[in-house]
């Protein structure tokens, strides 16, 4: 009896690395990204998160006028280019400025400086306005 549970979770946890070692991560492949030999896969339409309702939205023209601190602001528009590790360049139609994104949130689906996206995320850096921060906690491909 005991064997025979072993061999279950055993098959099961097979089962379970083999699912993931299909699993890949996609990455920013614009400006500053990879080299475009990368292989592409396919249309980005995946959503990589959702936020929450009742969270406003905002341009990088308002957050520079009036910078939110202490609450999770939405933005639309583009990543135009990877400035270092976790750092990118992000523009709206009002602007433009910096936003640090951890990988993870590209899911599995490659963002290119074509590809317009929402984030939802905090300002950071307050002691230094003229070099605004968004930290990025979730982000969506928007089609």
């Amino acid at each position: 009896m005991l064997n025979a549970r072993l061999g279950m979770i055993l098959m099961i946890t097979a089962g379970i690395f083999a699912g993931m070692s299909n699993v890949s991560f996609a990455q920013y492949t614009g400006p500053g990204g990879p080299s475009k030999s990368s292989p592409d896969s396919g249309p980005v339409d995946a959503a990589f998160g959702q936020y929450e309702t009742g969270q406003k939205m905002v341009t990088v023209k308002d957050l520079k006028r009036n910078p939110v601190y202490d609450e999770e602001v939405v933005l639309r528009g583009r990543i135009i280019k990877r400035t270092g590790e976790n750092a990118y360049r992000f523009k709206d139609e009002t602007g433009n400025m910096m936003m640090l994104i951890d990988d993870r949130l590209f899911a599995s689906k490659p963002v290119s400086d074509k590809t317009k996206v929402e984030v939802v995320g905090v300002m950071t850096d307050k002691h230094n306005p003229k070099d605004y921060t968004f930290n990025v906690i979730r982000m969506s491909v928007l089609k």
